[in-house]
């Protein structure tokens, strides 16, 4: 075990340790924390094992079945500030030595988990999951191209007709043709009418062109933020190596390292557009999700001006 959890501390860095239980069948033990200055939860297992794995959880509850959820999954794995390549999520699968890497969109909430044995590369990915996480791109062309757009029928005629395309449209055009999948679909209207489960989190084709882009960068605002987050760890790693990267990226101070950078502040975060070039324009407007634009503002926290979650 290491240095920090053999000592009776009510604290480990910037996290109080609630509650600590011996696990005797895997010669480890049980670490709950929270982090004081943002409330993110975490879970630690401690054990002899060099299969060390990581996951951080967001309850995503939906409002509707637009699949905004599992639509931000996609966008949030295409690019983020510290690495603004087009994907850095699968990129690393080329190159890194993990046991397992993905991510998953349940009914209420979405996880991003991975695992590995080679501490290098531990480290990368813990860097490369914080940083998709939480200070993603959310390029409207990613809103694009995983969510909803619109192309031509034939794509080289523009004056064939228009069709609805989409990696996550697409893909739950396939998971809901099924007999057993809409009759799951009208049971679950039925059994849970007016609570979340009556929507269908991934996304109902008939709804995901009602999404905007907007409505995915404010649902992102408000739930990926680390007063909803609950991470989890497990294995024979230091845990002070791994609570150390998460604690700077929900705040960063004068002592931070370089290679850190500046947090976006709430405006940044909602606010920040870039001109669209006139096929992106023209394919916005002529969406109906478009066409349906929010008119509120978000209420969720995000990163002050001083750099830190609040």
């Amino acid at each position: 075990m290491s240095e920090a959890t053999k000592k009776s501390v009510g604290t480990i860095g910037g996290y109080t340790v609630l509650r600590r239980e011996p696990l005797e069948r895997l010669e480890g033990e049980f670490i709950q924390l929270e982090h004081k200055r943002t409330g993110a939860r975490h879970i630690h297992i401690e054990c002899a094992d060099d299969n060390n794995g990581f996951t951080v959880l967001f309850p995503t509850p939906p409002r509707d079945s637009t699949g905004v959820a599992h639509i931000l999954e996609h966008v949030v794995l295409a690019g983020s500030q510290r690495f603004p390549v087009h994907d850095p999520f699968f990129s690393m699968t080329r190159r890194s030595l993990a046991t397992f890497m993905n991510a998953f969109t349940s009914a209420d909430w979405t996880a991003y988990p991975f695992s590995t044995r080679n501490t290098k590369d531990f480290s990368n990915l813990l860097d490369v999951y914080l940083d998709a996480t939480f200070y993603p791109r959310l390029e409207q062309d990613s809103f694009m191209q995983e969510g909803i757009r619109f192309e031509f029928e034939a794509p080289d005629d523009p004056r064939s007709g228009l069709r609805y395309k989409g990696v996550v449209f697409n893909e739950m055009k396939g998971a809901l043709a099924s007999p057993a999948a809409a009759m799951q679909r009208a049971m679950g209207k039925a059994l849970f009418a007016g609570l979340t489960y009556e929507h269908v989190s991934g996304g109902d084709p008939e709804h995901i062109p009602e999404l905007t882009w907007q409505n995915l960068r404010e649902f992102h605002a408000s739930h990926y933020h680390p007063s909803n987050a609950y991470f989890y760890t497990y294995g024979d790693r230091p845990l002070e190596s791994t609570l150390a990267p998460s604690s700077a990226t929900f705040c960063l101070d004068s002592s931070a390292s370089a290679s850190t950078r500046r947090f976006l502040t709430s405006s940044e975060v909602l606010d920040r557009r870039e001109s669209p070039s006139p096929i992106r324009l023209l394919r916005v407007r002529t969406t109906r999700g478009a066409r349906r634009r929010s008119r509120h503002g978000s209420q969720s926290r995000a990163p002050t001006r001083s750099g830190c979650f609040r």
